[in-house]
């Protein structure tokens, strides 16, 4: 019995990481905290985005409350 091999690929960019990192603590900063669980839902998308199975990129359906 054999294992498949899949690919998986991160394409995201560095420069696009610190940027989200920024925006969501100065969003998070000005708002006391309540910015949180967007900050937290915008990390996932950009990082279920950025990583691909065999091509294909992964889709992150949901919604921060």
């Amino acid at each position: 019995m054999s294992l498949d091999q899949h690919k998986f690929k991160f394409t995201g960019k560095f420069s696009e990481l610190i940027w989200l990192v920024l925006k969501n603590t100065i969003f998070t900063i000005f708002t006391l905290g309540l910015y949180i669980p967007y900050a937290r839902t915008n990390m996932r998308k950009y990082i279920w985005k950025s990583t691909k199975l065999e091509g294909h990129p992964f889709v992150f359906y949901a919604d921060p409350r």
